[in-house]
């Protein structure tokens, strides 16, 4: 028998299900008289046979297709859906698909035509996973909507909540552990409802993914930080997993960076950067503050080459009122950071440390990187090197698509009168890394947001 795609069928059930095609006998006699809707029955009632026949052949061969969950994926049940249900979760798919922009997903039908399968791939914007592939698969269960589509994501994420039930792919659970692929049992227990849609959904994980806090079903959130090892782990996870699935998964759109706007800036000359062992802390050779950019001098920038920046180098960026306290131990503190795990962090006076994620790993290779602390932003450009001009032509990608942190009053409280410092601190991991110099490059103008 010819395969028949479910692009194809659903077309074909479409236009006998979901218009007005397939209709009531009594509604297509309106509008006659009582003895020319007689005369009309008969022809009526033979086009209506002849339809129900066909949608009688689809629906058969949709349910041939639907028995195609084999064993080895582990769906050997039958899959029940009805047209309303199957059109629902189609027309879903696309309405995720067309909000790449914002969900940064893409899903599509099984290639083998198994009607309720379905791949995705998620591309998360911060993180150690930042611009990376996660390729997983959706099934469609017989309850749903009352139940919640089973993911399974195949990419191994070194997350506990994600990665904790990974290795089921073969039963009807899904892989990750998080309420939303729950039936929800009361209004507040954030399971999945019945008028969720699959783009709730997904964003809803995507969240998830680019938190640093893993939820706890006691005792509140974890925070879960991403150390060196862990980052150079997920690279290898995440490029065996797209060789092995890369023929099932959807063609990710191009993903449109945010560029920087440029700003007057004065170059904080810091010079190239030593890198011995153990820890290391370069700072800013002058104080400067912000909340105050009627003075050019608190405009500043500075740009540095870590295109040789090896995997064993913690690298981070940070903005601070104490050029000793580089991560907030001290109640006074306030600073602004980001380190080269994609892992951020910001603190107010007498507040506690927010950590988390904010644009890709820094140690990617072919990286010249510009901060900037200007009109009440602290951001942070990656130098597009890509058209083989001048540092000073090319352009400047938001780190993260967005400041690391505004600097305003209701953000980090009144700093008029707080004194600030750059600061770049490195840490060498082991004992066997040789001296090495990090370039700086001097720059007459920031970019910011």
């Amino acid at each position: 028998m010819t395969k028949h795609s479910v692009t194809a069928l659903t077309e074909q059930m479409s236009s006998l299900a979901l218009t007005n095609e397939f209709t009531d006998v009594g509604i297509l006699t309106q509008g006659f008289s009582s003895t020319k809707q007689i005369d009309l029955l008969p022809l009526l009632s033979e086009q209506f046979a002849m339809r129900h026949n066909r949608l009688s052949a689809l629906l058969h061969l949709a349910e041939r297709n639907r028995l195609q969950f084999n064993k080895m994926y582990g769906y050997t049940e039958k899959v029940n859906m009805n047209l309303k249900t199957f059109a629902r979760v189609l027309e879903q798919v696309k309405e995720c698909n067309n909000q790449f922009a914002t969900l940064r997903t893409v899903i599509q039908p099984d290639p083998e035509e198994k009607i309720n399968l379905f791949y995705f791939v998620m591309v998360p914007n911060d993180g150690a996973l930042a611009h990376q592939p996660l390729i997983g698969r959706m099934v469609i269960p017989i309850g749903y909507p009352q139940d919640p589509p089973v993911l399974h994501l195949f990419t191994r994420t070194c997350r506990y909540n994600i990665d904790v039930y990974r290795g089921r792919e073969g039963v009807t659970g899904s892989s990750m552990c998080f309420d939303i692929l729950r039936r929800s049992v009361s209004d507040n227990d954030g399971g999945w409802k019945p008028n969720y849609s699959i783009s709730c959904l997904f964003a809803s994980l995507m969240v998830a993914v680019v938190s640093i806090n893993v939820p706890q079903q006691y005792g509140g959130d974890k925070i879960e930080y991403v150390s060196m090892e862990t980052l150079a782990q997920t690279k290898k996870e995440v490029k065996q997993c797209y060789d092995q699935y890369r023929h099932l998964i959807p063609q990710v759109p191009t993903i449109k960076p945010v560029y920087g706007r440029a700003v007057k800036a004065q170059d904080l000359e810091f010079g190239d950067l030593l890198v011995t062992k153990g820890e290391q802390i370069f700072s800013s050779s002058r104080w400067f503050s912000i909340q105050s950019d009627r003075n050019q001098e608190n405009k500043v920038t500075a740009c540095f080459d870590l295109s040789k920046l090896k995997s064993n180098i913690v690298f981070s960026v940070v903005l601070t009122s104490d050029p000793n306290d580089m991560v907030g131990k001290n109640r006074s503190t306030v600073l602004v950071r980001n380190g080269v795990t994609g892992t951020a962090a910001k603190k107010r006076a007498g507040g506690t440390t927010l950590w988390y994620y904010h644009g890709t790993p820094m140690n990617s290779g072919n990286t010249l990187l510009q901060i900037t602390v200007a009109e009440n932003q602290f951001a942070i450009c990656l130098l597009d090197n890509s058209e083989n001009v001048p540092v000073h032509k090319m352009k400047r990608i938001l780190h993260g698509d967005a400041p690391v942190s505004f600097l305003t009053k209701h953000q980090m409280g009144d700093l008029s009168k707080t004194q600030f410092k750059l600061c770049i601190y490195i840490k060498v991991k082991g004992e066997k890394t040789p001296k090495y110099t990090i370039p700086c490059i001097p720059m007459d103008k920031g970019y910011v947001l």
